[in-house]
Order: structure tokens, then sequence, then C-alpha cells
């Protein structure tokens, strides 16, 4: 009775694998879609892929911190930055200069980006983000 199991497990395994073999060879077996995504930039380096597009996450600040200008702990930002060609053929640089951009700049602080959630239900009034350099001081 056992010969005839294990006959009958290699015979359906055999005919299992002829079935197998039989549709991978159809060459429709379905298919996909692969969009690749880029841009060309006149620019001395580009962005690093994961680094174009961030959220920062400033957590949870009391409001009692942020009294009339006062700040809260600054959270670091991290930009990488690859194919540098840092030189003009004549000179070697050792930095870069980054520019950010918003439509939604205070009016009467130019280096605060302002909150685009302000007069809506949940939104803070008077609170806005700063990008600061290192040092703590306006870029």
């Amino acid at each position: 009775m056992l010969k005839k199991t294990l006959l009958s497990m290699f015979a359906t395994a055999l005919l299992s694998g002829v079935a197998f073999n039989a549709l991978a060879d159809d060459p429709n077996q379905g298919s996909g879609k692969i969009t690749f995504k880029g841009e060309v930039i006149d620019a001395p380096c580009s962005i690093a892929p994961g680094d174009e597009d961030q959220t920062i996450n400033l957590g949870e600040v009391a409001d009692t911190v942020l009294k009339s200008g006062q700040k809260s702990l600054p959270v670091d930002v991290t930009i990488h930055l690859q194919d540098c060609i840092l030189s003009d053929g004549t000179n070697t640089v050792d930095k870069v200069k980054i520019t950010f951009s918003s439509a939604s700049v205070d009016a009467t602080d130019s280096n605060l980006l302002k909150n685009t959630l302000e007069g809506n239900i949940g939104g803070a009034t008077d609170v806005g983000v700063r990008l600061v350099k290192s040092d703590n001081t306006n870029p």
C-alpha cells in the first residue's frame, strides 16, 4: 500500500510539473506597468532620491512655550546632495547654497513660514516655521 501511495504521489508531482511547465511557456501570463520618473535640472548637484519630498515631524509644542518671540526646540532637516560638480574649471568650491521658497511667508517676517492652517478649526494662530542654520541664525 505504501508503495502504491508513493508511486501515486510521484505521478501527481510529475504531472503537476508538466502542467506548470506548460504555463511557463505561455507568453500571455499577465501584464504590468512600470513608470519611470525623473527630471534633468540645471544645477551643480542633485538631491538624492528620497530626500526631495520630506515631511518634517515637529512634534507637539505646548502653547506656553510659544509666547511672543519664543521658539520651540529645533528639529534637524537633512538633505543629501549627490553628483556635485564643485568646480567651475578654475576654482574649487566647498559649499553649496540652497534656497527655500514658499507662497506662505509671514507678512511681517520674510524668514517665517506662515501656518497654513491658521484660522481653520484646530489650527494654531500667531505661529510659524522658521528655517535656520545649524548655528540657529537666519539663512
